[in-house]
């Protein structure tokens, strides 16, 4: 994988949600992404697509697990719908993974979907999650 208009991810205070298991599971998925990256961009024909992402997935599916018992033992009132995301973004991206095994020329798109997905999903809804969790 070539493709230069998929930048890895840097990790800044901006990330942070404050409650410091999730920001440690946020960097390590930030690093796990960047490191499958640079593998895919490095040694493309050693690797399978798939392989280098289910490692990245899984990481994600343990870290959504943490997340949702942080909410349902802190009664986050946003739970459900923070659930959902979890389980559309896992949906999708499995989806894909099978659809990159079958054509590689997807995985700039994948990796292109996951670096959106993540940033986002950590700016915006895991944010709100801690926010909620300092003001109890």
């Amino acid at each position: 994988m070539k493709d230069a208009t998929v930048a890895p991810l840097e990790w800044t205070e901006a990330h942070a949600v404050g409650d410091p298991e999730i920001d440690e599971q946020h960097q390590q998925l930030f690093e796990l992404y960047n490191r499958a990256l640079h593998a895919l961009r490095t040694n493309p024909g050693q690797l399978t697509p798939g392989a280098v992402l289910q490692a990245l997935i899984d990481y994600t599916d343990y870290h959504f697990a943490t997340e949702e018992a942080v909410m349902a033992s802190t009664g986050y009132p946003g739970r459900a719908e923070h659930v959902r995301e979890h389980k559309a973004l896992l949906t999708v991206v499995s989806d894909l993974v099978a659809r990159v095994e079958a054509d590689p020329r997807m995985l700039s798109d994948v990796v292109g979907l996951l670096r959106v997905w993540i940033q986002g999903h950590v700016l915006c809804s895991d944010r709100e999650l801690g926010a909620f969790l300092r003001g109890r």
